[in-house]
């Protein structure tokens, strides 16, 4: 048996409140955890200038025999042999039964009249790999996640190939093999490479956001320690959302102290607490990529709206005739977001301008500004957390400038149409983010219940 113990230190922001919380039921992050280690051992290989020598007999022939230069690889591991347990006192341990991998080396043997030297490999196989991860906060110069790690080894069987070599000098090698796998150095930099999966896991795992043609970014370092119970590990994440150039948005809210986790009468339950201070910066993010749009067609899949033939505006066609409209939007700021007992309410202003195309040109006509609300439930689906939103309502309208050309009833009717095509096609990142949770394909979820407050909103699963 093996045992190893390695430090190492994960940095995390100094006394500040998180925007975005996810606390993870212990059977949730099992499942998690067992569909990701497989792909993290199949592609772990290692080596170590490891030498040992022993005399022994080769029939009635006394030989020396050496084995140098062992490589770790082919590690072969199945989820359903993965289990994650945490204990009160906040060890997470990781124990992986039945893993085999090859042990490649390079053995000598010389003796009177015998001089052989080549490659063997040992194939150990229903082995077990214990790791247990210890996990704390300390406040000082800085303040740290500290990550300590003790790896045990079980060494199962071992069967050897090594071509020129007698079976007794193949059973002694079994032996030395198995030996040597008890000794600390065996190993080599399997801690260090387990620690960088597990920082990458537990520290610097991004939520990338996808709105249309580009992506936004959570920043998903944490703002706290992570929680650990044995029934659940939560991690409260800054939850700030930025745009693609990384240029952090100015906040309108400082984020509340969410809490880590709400009690529940639901075992093994999942949750995501999502703040009203990470809506705003999605908003704040949005309106940095798309500061104006400017429409010119939608998809042939809805009735077009966008000609002077459409009935919108007749005086369009009047002065103009049959050519196409194009128009641009423009959210001059934030939302409004109103947290309230059973969905989220969004008030926006947004300022419209409809061009008519005029010898190749499109030529500004009419410029008018309207508020609009709308109203989502929190729902999950395929691994994705999103709005379910009812199409927007326009509360109010004043046209700024081609007063002559349309008016307020005529606005109306087209932007309560055009609001609803944006919907039919499926464009409601527009309205609200779709947060994917990292999970692996084909996972399944059941919406177990939802909670408003007002300061965020929390979806069990």
């Amino acid at each position: 048996m093996l045992r190893i113990l390695v430090f190492i230190t994960l940095m995390s922001y100094t006394s500040a409140n998180q925007g975005f919380v996810f606390s993870r039921g212990i059977t949730d992050m099992s499942k998690n955890i067992a569909s990701i280690i497989p792909s993290i051992f199949s592609n772990l290989s290692f080596s170590n200038n490891y030498q040992t020598s022993v005399t022994l007999y080769d029939g009635r022939i006394q030989v020396n025999y050496t084995l140098s230069n062992f490589t770790f690889k082919d590690f072969y591991i199945q989820p359903k042999n993965i289990s994650v347990s945490i204990s009160n006192n906040g060890w997470i341990s990781l124990i992986l039964s039945n893993i085999s991998f090859n042990l490649y080396y390079n053995y000598n043997e010389t003796g009177f009249g015998i001089n052989k030297t080549g490659q063997a490999i040992s194939m150990i196989t229903k082995s077990k790999l214990i790791i247990n991860i210890y996990i704390y906060y300390f406040n000082g110069s800085t303040t740290a996640i500290i990550d300590r790690i003790n790896i045990t080894f079980i060494t199962g069987a071992c069967k050897t190939i090594a071509p020129g070599l007698t079976m007794t000098i193949i059973v002694k090698t079994n032996e030395i093999i198995i030996k040597y796998l008890d000794t600390p150095r065996s190993l080599g930099i399997l801690p260090n490479d387990m620690t960088t999966y597990l920082n990458k896991y537990l520290k610097s795992n991004q939520y990338s956001i996808n709105i249309k043609d580009v992506l936004l970014y959570m920043d998903s370092y944490l703002m706290n320690n992570i929680t650990l119970t044995p029934d659940y590990v939560s991690y409260p994440i800054n939850g700030m959302i930025f745009s693609t150039d990384n240029e952090k948005p100015t906040t309108i809210i400082i984020p509340t102290d969410l809490p880590l986790r709400i009690l529940s009468t639901y075992a093994n339950e999942s949750q995501v607490i999502i703040s009203k201070y990470t809506l705003q910066t999605y908003f704040n993010a949005f309106n940095q990529e798309y500061p104006i749009m400017n429409i010119t067609s939608l998809p042939s899949t809805i009735p077009s709206i966008l000609t002077t033939t459409s009935g919108y505006f007749p005086e369009f066609y009047t002065k103009y005739g049959h050519t196409n409209i194009s128009f641009t939007a423009q959210k001059p700021n934030t939302p409004q977001i109103f947290i309230m007992n059973n969905s989220i309410i969004l008030r926006t202003n947004v300022t419209i301008g409809l061009n008519v195309l005029v010898n190749g040109v499109y030529t500004n006509i009419v410029n008018y500004w309207f508020n609009s609300e709308y109203q989502c439930k929190i729902q999950i689906s395929s691994d994705i957390v999103f709005g379910n939103c009812m199409k927007p309502k326009v509360l109010s309208m004043r046209i700024l400038s081609g007063d002559n050309f349309a008016n307020v009833l005529s606005l109306e009717r087209f932007t309560s149409d055009l609001l609803q095509m944006i919907f039919l096609i499926g464009e409601t990142s527009y309205f609200f983010p779709s947060i994917p949770l990292n999970y692996p394909a084909n996972s399944t979820y059941q919406a177990l219940r939802t909670i408003y407050n007002p300061d965020y909103v929390l979806l069990a699963f």
